[in-house]
């Protein structure tokens, strides 16, 4: 797949793309091989000490992958968490005080996703902020969200996405990259992007939240490490 993107003349580009790439395309082409994803891991606690005034709290889960129809949702749902209007900045940091900062974010890979919720604390708070995380999820898989957190978040990845697109290097990665992952080079052009997020229902993004299982939960933590002589 080659893609271009610029004031360029077509034709001229076709007949300068075809005489760099000379080599029979014809056979019977390739695939990706894509590894079985791992059987499900028990949840775990994973935890290091390093140089640091505060404590790292990253709370994930496996999610949706970039082939999922799906994986808006947990795009959605990290929106509807994160910001400074989302749930996680006004409980954690606002009305609780126990974030120096608080994200939530979606990565999709073209085997396996993930979500995860990311929160700097003091480090007597690690636990109290784990758990304050759980809740948060628990909340949203119960009682779902408003139409104004949907109608917020939306507005905010399709302007994001919006940005993104203005250049043309991003614009030809991403029409490159989504050709080659089977789902057609507009994709992630931003009516087509516009278009997914717009469908989502408060519905949906409470679906997601419910499939973020405990069972599989991996919590990493990264403490200060004590002062030296400390017990």
């Amino acid at each position: 797949v080659v893609s271009v993107v610029g004031d360029i003349d077509p034709e001229h580009m076709v007949r300068s793309i075809a005489a760099r790439f000379t080599r029979d395309v014809e056979g019977p082409g390739w695939e990706f091989n894509t590894p079985a994803a791992p059987p499900a891991a028990d949840a775990q606690w994973l935890q290091s000490e390093r140089d640091r005034q505060q404590a790292h709290i990253v709370v994930g889960f496996p999610a949706a992958s970039m082939l999922d129809d799906d994986a808006v949702h947990f795009e959605l749902l990290a929106a509807v968490l994160g910001g400074q209007g989302g749930r996680l900045f006004v409980e954690l940091r606002d009305r609780q005080s126990l974030a120096y900062s608080v994200s939530a974010f979606a990565t999709q890979g073209y085997d396996v996703g993930s979500f995860a919720v990311y929160i700097a604390t003091g480090a007597a708070n690690v636990d109290l902020a784990v758990e304050e995380i759980r809740r948060l999820l628990r909340d949203v898989a119960a009682g779902g969200i408003t139409n104004e957190e949907l109608e917020r978040a939306q507005r905010y990845l399709i302007g994001r996405r919006d940005v993104s697109m203005q250049s043309r290097g991003n614009r030809a990665t991403s029409m490159t990259f989504n050709e080659l992952y089977g789902r057609g080079y507009r994709w992630g052009f931003p009516d087509a992007y516009a278009e997914r997020v717009n469908a989502v229902t408060a519905e949906d993004i409470r679906d997601a939240a419910s499939r973020l299982s405990a069972e599989r939960e991996v919590v990493s933590v990264v403490r200060p490490s004590p002062p030296p002589g400390a017990e």
